[in-house]
Formats: C-alpha cells, sequence, structure tokens
C-alpha cells in the first residue's frame, strides 16, 4: 500500500491497455454492432441476408469506424477519464464516423458504381448499438484493468465523505494514489438529495447520523475527506465520528496552494492543526477588490515569512500593477519571487534583499517605485526568544514602524497597514509591549492634523495563526509527545487558531474598507476548550505516547479567555458590515507625546538597559505587567 502522509498526487494521464488491443476489441464490436443491423433490416431471414454482401459490408463499416477511434485517440483510455468524458468521446467518434461513412458511400455509388457499404438503415442501427457496445466494453476494460492489477495488495475498505461535486475528484486521487476502486465501499454527502442512489456501485448515504453505521456494515478501514466545501464544523464532525470508530481519517487538499485552479491534491493523515481550522480559499478578483487593488502598486515586508507570503499569494490574484517584496532572507525572496513568476499574471514583481531598519536603503525603494499601498508585515513573534534579545525586538517591532511611517507620509502613500497579534493585548512581554507601542504610534501618525491629502494609516491585529505565532499549540504538542503533565488554568479555557489564509483575507479585506486610524481584528466563531485541545492532540498523535497523560486544572477558578484579541477595559468592539471582522474603538486618549516617547526609547536602546527598557514600557503601557521574574523583582526592590 502506499504510504499516506504527505504523498503529492499529480495528474498523469496514462493509456491503461495498448491501444492496439483497445483498437481491436473496437473492430470487434463495431463488426458485431453492423452484422446485428443486417440481422434486424432483413428480419433474421438467412437466405436474404447471405445475398446482401453482409460480410463485407461489416468489415468495411468497421474498418471506417475503428479508423475513426484511432484518428480521435478514442483507443487511449485515460486512467483520469470517468465515465461521462468516456461516453462523450464515444459519441465524437460515432459523429466522425458517420461523416466519414457518408463521404465513402457518396464515392462508392455515383463515382465507382459500386455498393459496398450497407444502406443508411443498416448504418444507423450499426451505430446506435456500437453506442451501447463500446460504453459496455469501456466499463468492464476500466474494472477489469483496476481489479487484475490490484490484487496482490491487503484488501482495504474505503470510505469517501464530500460534497456531490468533489466525488470524482477524490475517486480520481484515491487511483491515482495507487487504490483500486473497487476498495470504496460507500460514500457520504449531506448535500445529496436522492436517498438510495449509488455510484458506480458503492451506496451514497446523506445522513451524518449514519455514520457509525455504515462504518460497521462495510466494514470501512480507511477513511478519506474531502476538505472541498467541507465547513469547519462539518470538518470536525467527520473527524470526531471517524476517531470514535477507531479510525484515523486522511484528508484530501489541494497540494499546490499558489494556483487556485491547478487539480493537484495531497493525500495525507488528519493532524491537530486540520482539527483546528479551515484554510480560506482564495478568491479571484471581485468587482470592488478589482477596482480597489488593481493599477496599485503595493510594498509588503517581511514577505518571505509565512504570513508575508500567503499575503503575496492572495494579492497576487487582486490584479495589482507592482507588488514589491522585501525580505531580509535571501532565499525566502528568491522562492516567493520564483512561485509568483510561475503563475504568469500581469502583475510586475520586484525583489529586494534589505533590512528595513536600515531607513536609507528603504528610502530608495519608495523613491524608486512610489508605493501605494504598504503592509508591514515584519515583526518578530516568539516572546521568548525575544526576551532574550528584547532590544532586537524593539528595533523590529517599534523603529522600523515609525521609520516606515514616516516614509509613507514623506512619499504620499495611499495606505499604510501595520500587521500587529494579539500579543499587544495586556502584554506580559516585551515584545508584546513593543507591538502595543508600534499600534499606537500608528494611531498617532494617523491623527496628525494635516491640511492636505495625507496617508491613512491603520492596524490589523491577528489572533493565533498555526505556523506564525501558535507557541501554545507547539507547546501542547511538545507535551503530549513527552507525555510531560499538562496545566491547564481551568477547564473552560478557550484557545482560537486561525490560519495564515484567512488571516490574510482579513488584512486585505480590512485594508479595502479602513479610513484611518482604526485597529481590526478577527472575531472568534470556533473556538476549542484547551482539554478537548489535549484530547484531539493525543487521538491525532502520529507518534506512540509511551506514558500516561495527566492534565492538571483547577475548578475554583474562574475561567479565562486565552490570548483575547482585545481589551475589555480599554478598547470596544464595533462590528463591521463584514462578517467576523470587527473594529476596536480606544476608550482613552494618551495623555504624553508618542514621537517624544519613540526618541526616549532610542536612547534607551543605546545603553542596551534591559531593566530600564520594562520601565520605560510600563509607564508608556500600564497594562504591561512582565513575566520576567528578575525584571519585576528588580523593580519591586527599587
Amino acid at each position: 500500500m502506499p504510504t499516506l502522509p504527505n504523498l503529492t498526487v499529480t495528474k498523469p494521464s496514462h493509456s491503461l491497455l495498448p491501444g492496439w488491443m483497445v483498437l481491436a476489441l473496437d473492430f470487434l464490436v463495431f463488426f458485431h454492432a453492423s452484422i446485428l443491423s443486417y440481422f434486424a433490416i432483413s428480419d433474421f431471414n438467412f437466405s436474404l441476408l447471405a445475398s446482401s454482401g453482409f460480410l463485407a459490408g461489416g468489415i468495411l463499416f468497421a474498418t471506417i469506424a475503428t479508423f475513426s477511434c484511432y484518428l480521435l485517440k478514442n483507443h487511449l483510455l485515460s486512467a483520469d477519464d470517468n465515465l461521462v468524458q468516456e461516453v462523450l468521446s464515444i459519441l465524437r467518434t460515432l459523429i466522425v464516423s458517420t461523416v466519414m461513412i457518408a463521404i465513402f458511400s457518396f464515392v462508392d455509388r455515383l463515382i465507382f458504381g459500386l455498393s459496398l457499404l450497407p444502406g443508411s438503415r443498416v448504418i444507423s442501427i450499426g451505430l446506435g448499438v456500437s453506442l451501447f457496445g463500446l460504453t459496455f466494453t469501456r466499463m468492464a476494460l476500466r474494472q477489469g484493468v483496476d481489479y487484475l492489477s490490484q490484487t496482490h495488495q491487503v484488501q482495504k475498505n474505503i470510505l469517501i465523505i464530500a460534497h456531490n461535486a468533489s466525488q470524482a475528484m477524490s475517486r480520481r486521487v484515491l487511483k491515482n494514489a495507487g487504490f483500486p476502486l473497487h476498495f470504496i465501499q460507500a460514500y457520504v454527502s449531506e448535500n445529496f438529495t436522492e436517498s438510495g442512489r449509488k455510484i458506480l456501485g458503492p451506496p451514497i448515504y446523506e445522513n451524518l447520523d449514519e455514520l457509525h453505521k455504515v462504518i460497521a456494515r462495510h466494514k470501512i478501514t480507511e477513511v478519506f475527506i474531502s476538505e472541498e466545501g467541507l465547513s469547519l464544523e462539518e470538518k470536525r464532525t467527520y473527524i470526531n465520528a471517524c476517531l470514535q470508530n477507531g479510525i484515523h481519517p486522511s484528508l484530501l487538499t489541494p497540494s499546490n496552494e499558489w494556483d487556485i485552479n491547478e487539480g493537484e491534491y495531497v493525500l495525507k493523515k488528519a493532524v491537530i492543526e486540520d482539527y483546528l481550522t479551515q484554510e480560506a480559499p482564495v478568491e479571484k478578483a471581485t468587482s470592488s477588490k478589482k477596482h480597489f487593488f488593481s493599477n496599485k502598486t503595493v510594498m509588503i515586508t517581511a514577505a518571505g515569512s509565512k504570513l508575508g507570503s500567503e499575503l503575496c499569494r492572495q494579492l497576487i490574484y487582486q490584479n495589482p500593477a507592482h507588488i514589491i517584496i522585501i525580505d531580509r532572507s535571501e532565499a525566502a525572496i528568491a522562492d516567493l519571487s520564483f512561485r509568483i513568476k510561475q503563475l504568469k499574471l500581469k502583475s510586475h514583481v520586484t525583489t529586494a534583499v534589505i533590512d528595513i531598519r536600515n531607513k536609507g536603503r528603504v528610502r530608495a525603494l519608495f523613491e524608486a517605485h512610489r508605493p501605494e499601498l504598504v503592509y508591514h508585515a515584519a515583526l518578530f513573534h516568539d516572546p521568548a526568544m525575544m526576551e532574550v534579545y528584547a532590544e532586537e525586538a524593539v528595533r523590529a517591532n517599534v523603529l522600523t514602524t515609525k521609520n516606515l511611517s514616516e516614509l509613507a507620509l514623506e512619499y504620499d502613500v495611499e495606505k499604510f497597514i501595520l500587521i500587529s497579534s494579539h500579543q499587544a493585548v495586556n502584554p506580559t512581554e516585551i515584545i508584546g509591549a513593543s507591538k502595543k507601542l508600534a499600534e499606537m504610534y500608528v494611531k498617532y501618525k494617523n491623527d496628525l492634523p494635516s491640511f492636505a491629502p495625507k496617508t491613512q494609516f491603520m492596524t490589523v491585529r491577528h489572533g493565533e495563526v498555526l505556523g506564525v505565532n501558535d507557541q501554545s499549540l507547539q507547546k501542547i504538542k511538545s507535551e503530549v509527545r513527552n507525555g510531560d503533565t499538562i496545566n491547564i488554568h481551568h477547564p473552560d479555557t478557550t484557545h482560537q487558531y486561525f490560519t495564515s489564509s484567512q488571516t490574510c483575507k482579513f488584512i486585505l479585506t480590512a485594508s479595502q474598507i479602513g479610513k484611518g486610524g482604526e485597529i481590526y481584528t478577527m472575531e472568534k466563531n470556533s473556538p476549542i476548550k484547551l482539554v478537548e485541545l489535549v484530547k484531539k492532540t493525543v487521538q491525532l498523535n502520529e507518534g506512540k505516547i509511551s506514558t500516561e497523560l495527566k492534565v492538571h486544572y483547577n475548578k475554583h477558578l474562574q475561567p479565562k479567555e486565552a490570548f483575547p484579541l482585545f481589551d475589555e477595559r480599554s478598547e470596544k468592539l464595533k462590528r463591521t458590515h463584514v462578517p467576523q471582522l470587527t473594529r476596536l474603538q480606544p476608550l482613552t486618549e494618551n495623555n504624553f507625546d508618542i514621537s517624544e516617547k519613540i526618541d526616549e526609547l532610542e536612547d534607551i536602546l543605546k545603553n542596551q538597559d534591559t531593566l530600564t527598557l520594562h520601565k520605560f514600557f510600563k509607564s508608556v503601557i500600564p497594562a504591561f505587567v512582565s513575566d520576567n521574574n528578575f525584571v519585576e523583582l528588580s523593580n519591586r526592590l527599587n
């Protein structure tokens, strides 16, 4: 059996049988169809049949029709074709055969005076019989090849869970991956409206409540779930049902996320990340988005990061005129540039391998290309690492934001979008405090008085993004693998995770509707309790857990939301017309000059004094309470 995890499935087009063998079978079908037509026309009168020249006519009819099959390459049975495609191919062949027979009959009778071909009635009946004969032989050949070529494999009973539009794709992917189609025992599709129908044998079940019975009735050993068209709740329900029946399901997901028209898929075992969230499909430019992004020059910092590259991927389909991608990593920029160019879209791409802390180098880019939209994604995310290198976190998160904001104003950028994160809410590390200060500075720049058109500054604050800042999930996965004790604040404590595709979709939408000064965030809509998260991590863990897993929590404490996206004490949520996208309204105003505070911060960074740095952030952000025990103890002693 083929291995499932990370198996990339392409779309090869190959013949199931040698072409000459298929042509020989087609000739026999056409010949017998013509003989049957002669019998029908002569009312099965053998003496009349013998005088009709049926043998020569049948051979000539079959020869012409078989030659038509060869011309249209209908004899090459592709593994990718389904029954509908096969019938359409046969119909095209019969139409061409009719034309060729008509031409031959005209030449035969009017020019040479012969009557080698049968009459029109015989030809019509013969073509009709050939349609059914060819369809039957094609189906028989496919089923026979599937069975004979896979008899050495261990029998697996497969259940496919897919919406109607995905069922044919699921069959093709499994076939290309080496699974015989006769392994498929049943389908489940909630969108299916006609109960009791079948797809080439296996029945379709429309009721999810019967999934347990279906698995038992057909002795299912493998379940494949097509993610196409499934909501997150549907996917979670299916995965839960499979796990309850002792089956670790596999997912059929697109393998090439960069091309929304590509037909390649990946067959992989479901992991905890698949359970937590759902990928947001890239949308082609709608009229409003196309109008907003088209003919614009867009700059993206940290474009080689996971979030930055996903932002490029989604933005490129909105038809901007020019994209400027910036990153310090040469390899990341080269890979991203190659992916964008492979799409062969109209947007021009400029790459820049520079450190955005070098204001002079960045100024040269602004001067040369005059960007109209700037997405600033170059922020550090790892709190533990950046607590050690606090000065670097501040320079990257605050000073680069300051430099880019000043350049945006200087070069009349239309919109400047700071991409922040949940770490800015009630920060407990320097990295979160620096992001909060960056948000405050962006708001300050937007509110500066001006008598001319100016840049609209705004912030998009995202939550925990898988593969970007999901340290809490990685910690739980590590504790599960190692069999360590897992401490949870309260059994009702919840987490919410997003994918990079979901996050970037909201970033682009927020930048489109924002007018300046806003902080946008994503609404939590599918939270998961930490206790359930630990349980699913264990069930979907690919490795073995050697020791008994222990989860500690205190029921007497008040449940709290893990990593909130806004501070209830200083911010108020306001709905927007975009579902799941909310705007934050500050409840209090700053009573100090942020510009002066940034100058003070630069002086502190020159001295590399960590204690003074923490005191500075505490004075600027009262909600900041450091988790660094050494710093907190020093502050109390002083």
